[in-house]
């Protein structure tokens, strides 16, 4: 039992040990490197590796599931940042409705024959919102979330708290299986809610992207323990294989606007000469430089990313 922080009341609890990947379970990984976790008053430092099999990386040494949703219940800064629960719970208490959300533009497709029941689980709906777009079409909802920001009907902290005979049509986990010890484990626990032909909707970081291979460890989506999986193409397959899915499509997806990384780009080199001049420093005018690769980086990538749509084939686990 270690206490790592000093933001938590929960003492943290690593997986005794976690040397193969946690999608393929291959041996065979390399470090890249090491990173603080996510607390500013903590010196925890963890490796990141990468599977040499499937390319999924992972953190060592990883928290139990059981201290992850215990940190998360709390807020605690090793998971979450500084005052990230209070933002969610205020929009958690407004009605906001994300209809503009790709999932529920894609699933739209699908929830025109009103013959059909439409049932509705998502896994981490942080504010609810789009729960809430779904919940207004008349799609009877369900969601687990341990955090405490989130309550109402069919709202519970764990999937021991979901009817044994729920079965749904839709399944989301957005942003949700990098923060997990086992993704494989938590995607497969709640596939078994799902229909024949149900769908799911998944989003994590890509340890494909060309931020992922640029910066590596020091890439911004590497946060412990916040986040603790980042997926490659080949992990992907490998994850809804194991839990008898199916992939229908997978894309790339960027969080932030490429006209604004250009319009970033554009004028860094004028910035670059400008401090550099104002300050009388050489390192000033190196350093804007080298965020203006980081803008350039920003505009060609495709994204850090993964969209990813799964079908419900069969009921084997």
């Amino acid at each position: 039992m270690i206490n790592v922080t000093r933001n938590s009341n929960v003492n943290v609890l690593f997986i005794e040990s976690n040397e193969a990947c946690p999608i393929c379970e291959g041996v065979q990984s390399i470090c890249l490197g090491r990173k603080l976790t996510m607390d500013p008053q903590s010196s925890l430092e963890v490796d990141i590796w990468r599977c040499e099999e499937c390319g999924h990386w992972t953190t060592r040494p990883m928290p139990t599931q059981e201290t992850l949703n215990a940190l998360y219940s709390e807020g605690s800064l090793l998971v979450t940042s500084e005052g990230w629960a209070e933002s969610t719970k205020s929009r958690a208490g407004m009605i906001h409705i994300a209809k503009n959300h790709w999932v529920y533009r894609d699933m739209s497709r699908f929830s025109t024959d009103s013959g059909k029941a439409r049932n509705y689980l998502e896994i981490g709906p942080g504010d609810g919102a789009l729960m809430s777009a779904f919940a207004s079409d008349g799609w009877v909802c369900h969601a687990v979330e341990p955090g405490n920001w989130l309550g109402g009907d069919g709202i519970v902290s764990s999937a021991e708290g979901l009817p044994r005979e729920l079965r749904v049509n839709t399944l989301v986990l957005h942003d949700v299986l990098e923060h997990c010890a086992d993704p494989a484990e938590t995607l497969g626990e709640y596939s078994k809610f799902l229909d024949i032909g149900g769908r799911v909707y998944l989003a994590f970081p890509n340890s494909d992207s060309l931020e992922a291979r640029w910066y590596g460890p020091s890439w911004g989506m590497v946060l412990p323990f916040g986040h603790l999986n980042y997926f490659s193409y080949k992990s992907i397959e490998k994850l809804l294989e194991r839990s008898g899915l199916q992939l229908e499509s997978a894309h790339h997806a960027r969080l932030g606007r490429r006209s604004e990384a250009l319009k970033s780009l554009l004028r860094r080199p004028l910035r670059a000469v400008v401090r550099g001049i104002r300050k009388q420093s050489w390192s000033e005018f190196v350093r804007n430089l080298r965020l203006g690769l980081n803008d350039l980086i920003s505009l060609v990538s495709k994204g850090d990313q993964w969209h990813i749509i799964a079908v419900h084939k069969n009921n084997s686990q």
